[in-house]
């Protein structure tokens, strides 16, 4: 399944330091952002 839809915050994702996961962030409208896997965050979904 393949999709074109994209919610990306402006210069995301940088991959800085091997950021392979994602985040929402809050403080930009909910606009995704890539973060590092280590990080805890509540939630995330996988499609498949």
């Amino acid at each position: 399944m393949s999709w074109s839809y994209s919610n990306w915050y402006t210069g995301e994702p940088d991959d800085n330091g091997g950021a392979d996961c994602g985040r929402l962030l809050s403080a930009h409208g909910y606009r995704w952002g890539d973060s590092s896997c280590m990080n805890s965050m509540d939630y995330i979904c996988e499609l498949r």
